[in-house]
Formats: structure tokens, C-alpha cells, sequence
């Protein structure tokens, strides 16, 4: 999982690492990032300060092995 995925570019060099078999997921607040499925990515448009979201999410996604936090900044 990845937090903050703007363009996609770490997306695609975590699929050039672990390989194609890996499932790569991405969250970010821009809608447009959707566009990334394209590519075999999981998208989810939320707000990582958003506790519903996260609900949702953990919910549906119950086992990470990885998360990668670059969306927040602070």
C-alpha cells in the first residue's frame, strides 16, 4: 500500500521490484489517480485524515505487508 500516489511513479517502480504477480494498492485524495487501474494498480480515492475512509479500507483490505506513508507531509 501505498499512501500518496500522485502520478504513479513509485507505484510503477514498486511493480518493476516485487514483479507482477504483487497486488500494489494506491490512496490519494485526487480523483484523477483512478486512471492509474489502467496499469493493474488498486486506486482509492480518500483522505488519509478521514477515519471512515480508513474503516472502509481496512475493512475490505485487512492484510498489508507493506505501507508506504507519502501522502500527508507533516
Amino acid at each position: 500500500l501505498e499512501i500518496g500516489v500522485q502520478n504513479g511513479g513509485d507505484l510503477r517502480m514498486w511493480r518493476k521490484y516485487f514483479g507482477e504477480q504483487a497486488k500494489i494498492i494506491g490512496i490519494d485524495i485526487d480523483p484523477n489517480c483512478k486512471m492509474l487501474e489502467k496499469e493493474g494498480f488498486e486506486i482509492w480515492i480518500g483522505d488519509q485524515a478521514d477515519p471512515v475512509f480508513w474503516a472502509e479500507f481496512c475493512q475490505k483490505n485487512p492484510h498489508l505487508d507493506i505501507v508506504l506513508d507519502d501522502g500527508g507531509h507533516t
